[in-house]
C-alpha cells in the first residue's frame, strides 16, 4: 500500500509537469501511464488520475498514442523520433 501512496504523489507531480509543457512531457505522460497501468486500481490512484485528467490538454495525448497502443496490447515497440 505504501507504494501505492507514493504513486500518488507522483501522478500528482507528473500532471503538474505535464499542464507545464516542460521539453520532457512526452516522457512524463509515458511514466505517468506507467504508473496508472500499474497501480489504478487503487481508489487513491483512480482518483489521482481522473483529477489530474482535466488539468491537461486533450492535445498532450496525441504524441502518447503511437506508443500507448503497443503497450495495450502487450507489444514492445521502440519509439523513433
Amino acid at each position: 500500500m505504501f507504494t501505492a501512496q507514493l504513486s500518488h504523489f507522483a501522478d500528482t507531480g507528473f500532471f503538474r509537469s505535464i499542464s507545464l509543457k516542460n521539453k520532457d512531457a512526452l516522457q512524463d505522460t509515458l511514466r505517468l501511464l506507467t504508473l496508472w497501468f500499474k497501480y489504478g486500481a487503487h481508489e487513491n490512484i483512480s482518483h489521482a488520475m481522473a483529477t489530474g485528467f482535466s488539468t491537461v490538454e486533450v492535445d498532450t495525448w496525441l504524441d502518447v498514442i503511437p506508443q500507448a497502443c503497443p503497450t495495450l496490447c502487450g507489444v514492445v515497440v521502440s519509439y523513433l523520433p
